[in-house]
């Protein structure tokens, strides 16, 4: 295996692209070209409804058992790495909802 060495050029630098070197090949990409997954903000259906249905429809904080304004939470916060999968969400009212978001995000301001 041929060790891949990143440069970056002069010529490449002023067109935003980088030249990876691998042995005799080389090949030019430019920024634009390289896509980074974000995690999705989205929550597919069936995603919600398995949710949905294992939290029966209310809050899944014991003891508080209620119906109304429920959200679909990420148990491990996308912003520190969670997925949106059926075992990280969970069904919160609006009130645990906001307790959760500011017991994560303590330093951040909540709007």
């Amino acid at each position: 295996a041929t060790p891949v060495k990143k440069t970056v050029q002069s010529s490449a630098e002023k067109n935003n692209s980088s030249v990876i070197h691998a042995g005799n090949d080389s090949l030019q990409l430019s920024i634009s070209e390289v896509k980074i997954k974000k995690p999705s903000r989205y929550n597919p259906r069936d995603i919600k409804k398995e949710t949905w249905i294992r939290y029966k429809g209310k809050c899944a904080v014991a003891g508080c058992n209620s119906t109304y304004f429920l959200d679909y939470d990420h148990i491990w916060p996308l912003a520190f790495g969670g997925e949106t999968t059926v075992e990280n969400m969970r069904l919160l009212c609006f009130v645990h909802h906001r307790q959760a978001s500011e017991q994560y995000f303590k330093n951040s301001k909540m709007i």
